[in-house]
């Protein structure tokens, strides 16, 4: 039960995570920009970090706070190298890059976003997740298993379609520009708008095609 429960918070952190995207990604570029990999309102990262943070803090709970900021900030970086990693292997896309930052490392992670990383376990395991998981635990068992085999079904679903329109854009980008301007006009413009989303929520996509 639970795994159940934690497939819920799984999947609020992640809303979350999209929630602080959209917010971000919207005022620096001035238009809403529909955050995240996913076509849904949801950034997984968030999701998988703050699920490897709970297990953590079972760990280190009685650790230093500054011990745990420390752990936090390693393993929510180590989380967004493979992710980042991963993108670069399956996709064919580098979806994010820290390179002007300094102390980045291949630009997938940097001091500044560990960093951040850092404060925000903190806040989450002292605040934000006692907070939420009291609330889940009102859940009925079978409520609860409802809830999370719909979040399950869905997640199934989106990424498919994700990775499906991401690996489309990866091998677009990697055919070069004379690969890409000899399309036909309505073929590029049809790629093209099926990735509008994913050019906008990733800067470093962008700055690519452009």
């Amino acid at each position: 039960m639970v795994l159940v429960l934690l497939m819920i918070c799984f999947s609020f952190y992640s809303f979350l995570g999209w929630i602080l995207e959209v917010v971000y990604r919207s005022l620096n570029q001035k238009v809403f920009v529909n955050a995240g990999f996913l076509q849904g309102p949801f950034v997984p990262i968030y999701g998988v970090a703050t699920t490897a943070l709970i297990f953590l803090n079972e760990y280190s709970e009685t650790y230093p706070m500054v011990v745990q900021f420390v752990l936090y900030a390693l393993v929510a970086s180590m989380i967004e190298y493979v992710i980042s990693f991963l993108a670069e292997r399956v996709l064919h896309l580098r979806l994010w890059s820290y390179s002007d930052n300094r102390f980045n490392i291949r630009g997938r992670i940097c001091l500044k976003y560990s960093l951040i990383w850092g404060f925000f376990g903190i806040f989450f395991v002292e605040v934000l997740h006692p907070a939420v998981w009291g609330k889940v635990l009102f859940l009925k068992d079978m409520q609860a298993i409802i809830i999370a085999s719909l979040f399950s079904v869905y997640f199934v679903i989106d990424f498919t379609i994700s990775i499906s329109l991401g690996r489309k854009l990866g091998h677009l980008l990697e055919a070069g520009y004379q690969r890409i301007i000899a399309l036909e006009p309505f073929e590029l413009e049809k790629r093209l708008r099926q990735e509008k989303r994913l050019l906008l929520a990733f800067s470093h996509i962008r700055k690519n095609m452009s």
